[in-house]
């Protein structure tokens, strides 16, 4: 009946199915008000405002100053079964899961960097603030087996964006570091242990891709980190497997295969000597990047939810 009360008093629906009312033009402003609250009443129907900035126009201040092309869309919770599908693919368990878990939410927010990072922005009812938390990366490209970035809370646009940039997106790009690791590595033990003739092609192929996917980030991390904590040896195997892979990938004759099978062990150790958070009270050492990945997602494989 609400929805109807708002299409008879003239509030326009935007395509996410909100009813926005412009404030550009006071006099029919006022006008649609004034029909709204005639609406309601004859529909028995409570109008109740609130005192809290839409939740749409935060994600849209949010995403306008996260580092990139972000973008925000609504997503409208009218039953609680609605706000219990996006539970679903929240990575971590903590007050973000709780608040949308215990509490009736009438609408969330989805933030996207187009590059395959979602994050999940609510209200909190009890104090209003504004929780954000990380989606599950899409489970075609990865299957994800490090600890869950953690969700961050704050009051204000500028304070979430603070805390998404500080240590939100860092320790989101860290988890699927790390997955991608695992992943890789439990592939290639696989591999490296099979008896010849006893894989199928497609089983190994698909291997193959899953590394070919993986090493384009895991050859960048080593690049931003090199310097002291790549001796000259190491620094010329990562140009010689990006090379190799380059050229594999022009069909230039190089096999991807033997590639990955010679260089990838190498390659996955120093990954995660580069991953590695820096010792207590050294000096320099080799620090978690603080820019969102370029995920596998970015190939145009769309998740639907």
């Amino acid at each position: 009946m609400g929805e109807a009360a708002l299409t008879v008093a003239g509030f326009p629906q935007d395509a996410d199915g909100l009813h926005r009312l412009s404030l550009n033009h006071p006099d029919k402003a006022r006008a649609c008000l004034r029909s709204l609250q005639q609406a309601a009443s004859a529909l028995h129907v409570k109008v109740v405002t609130s005192p809290h900035q839409f939740l749409g126009d935060i994600a849209s201040g949010v995403a306008d100053h996260l580092p990139g092309a972000w973008e925000a869309t609504i997503e409208r919770c009218p039953q609680k079964s609605n706000q219990d599908g996006l539970t679903t693919w929240l990575w971590n368990t903590g007050p973000l899961l709780a608040t949308m878990t215990d509490y009736r939410v009438s609408c969330a927010a989805i933030l996207r960097d187009g590059a395959g990072t979602e994050l999940l922005l609510a209200q909190r009812p009890w104090d209003s603030q504004y929780l954000a938390g990380a989606l599950l990366p899409s489970p075609d490209h990865l299957n994800v087996t490090a600890p869950a970035p953690r969700c961050v809370a704050a009051r204000t646009v500028a304070g979430l964006v603070a805390k998404i940039g500080a240590s939100l997106l860092p320790e989101y790009e860290h988890a699927v570091l790390l997955s991608r690791l695992d992943e890789a590595e439990e592939d290639l033990c696989w591999v490296r242990n099979l008896e010849p003739g006893t894989g199928a092609d497609s089983d190994l192929n698909a291997a193959l891709d899953r590394f070919l996917m993986h090493a384009p980030s895991v050859i960048d991390l080593l690049r931003r980190t090199k310097g002291p904590s790549l001796s000259i040896g190491q620094a010329v195997l990562v140009d010689r497997v990006e090379a190799g892979l380059d050229a594999a990938s022009a069909g230039e004759g190089a096999d991807a295969m033997a590639i990955w099978l010679e260089h990838g062990p190498d390659l996955i150790e120093l990954a995660r000597i580069a991953a590695a958070p820096p010792a207590s009270g050294a000096d320099g050492g080799i620090s978690t990047p603080v820019v969102p990945p370029t995920s596998a997602a970015a190939s145009g494989a769309v998740r639907r939810r």
